[in-house]
């Protein structure tokens, strides 16, 4: 008698902390894009995209992020799940809490997208991380910014 496994859940994290350092001067690009330097996970190649104004709807802008899959995927393609979330680098990283125009407090929840990959630069969906201008209501999280 012969047996045999395998692994159906094997899977690879990373978590990386991207700063943008001077929003103010990134949000005047429009909806121009800024990647993030090359990233290896789990054998593959892959980049993240800050996008500083993404509109969604009549007024409302977000601030926006994107996975990039740099490939080679295989003929199997890669599952992958991409998290954002941001951070408060002034209360040793912790998650950052904003004000909405009622004045209303909220924390800063980790926003996901998960797709398949089967072709070099696809990208994942957008995770809308904050309202343009929550964001810039929020001075403990823009205290460091530079125009």
């Amino acid at each position: 008698m012969s047996f045999s496994s395998w692994n159906l859940t094997e899977a690879t994290s990373a978590i990386h902390d991207i700063t943008v350092n001077g929003y103010s001067a990134t949000k005047s690009g429009g909806e121009n894009d800024f990647p993030s330097r090359r990233l290896t996970v789990g054998g593959y190649e892959w980049e993240i995209r800050y996008y500083p104004k993404v509109f969604i709807t009549h007024g409302d802008y977000r601030i926006a992020f994107r996975l990039v899959f740099l490939g080679p995927a295989g003929a199997r393609g890669v599952n992958a799940s991409f998290s954002c979330r941001l951070m408060d680098h002034r209360s040793t990283w912790t998650e950052a809490r904003w004000r909405d125009a009622s004045g209303n407090q909220h924390d800063c929840r980790a926003e996901t997208v998960s797709r398949k990959f089967h072709l070099a630069r696809e990208s994942s969906d957008w995770v809308k991380l904050i309202k343009q201008d929550d964001l810039e209501r929020s001075p403990a999280i823009l205290a460091c910014d530079s125009e």
